[in-house]
């Protein structure tokens, strides 16, 4: 029993997580030093 609460606990977290992602994207597109940020984006690419 207590392993399934732990597994609804991570599960309500990935979903926190989520949402502060999409908050901190929208953030950043709205401020211009973005897009100096994207130059880095191709070297993680293969």
């Amino acid at each position: 029993m207590a392993a399934a609460s732990s597994d609804a606990g991570a599960e309500r977290g990935s979903h926190a997580t989520a949402g502060q992602d999409a908050g901190i994207t929208v953030e950043t597109a709205r401020s211009p030093v973005q897009q100096e940020v994207p130059q880095p984006v191709p070297h993680s690419a293969p």
